[in-house]
């Protein structure tokens, strides 16, 4: 299978997209904005949009202070649905955070891949 992956440099606090296949990942955006819920100056509230004309259904794998978490999630995005929040780039309590997405399917695909009547 064949990915977009999101890398944060921790200490630097960067992020940078490395696209193994356009034409899996096309349509899905990471979004960076500030919000109430993230107190630190440094954090952001990580946010996941759909920006195709079509139905996603995008899995997602959670990093936790470097380390993937058992944290596996689905999302399906409409082409019209606000941005879904993840979850702050630093927790509270210090910690960084990011998400990389495992993997994007059109809602249509996926139905004729395993519902085909």
């Amino acid at each position: 299978m064949q990915l977009l992956k999101l890398i944060t440099i921790s200490s630097l606090g960067l992020m940078f997209a490395v696209n193994i296949n356009a034409a899996e990942t096309n349509g899905v955006a990471f979004v960076e904005s500030n919000h109430a819920d993230c107190s630190s100056d440094e954090s952001k509230m990580i946010s996941i949009k759909n920006t195709s004309n079509q139905t996603l259904e995008v899995w997602l794998d959670r990093w936790f202070m470097d380390v993937q978490t058992a944290d596996h999630t689905k999302h399906v995005l409409a082409p019209d649905d606000n941005m879904r929040e993840l979850g702050c780039s630093v927790t509270r309590r210090g910690e960084k955070q990011h998400w990389i997405i495992y993997s994007v399917k059109t809602v249509t695909d996926y139905w004729q891949q395993n519902f085909d009547y």
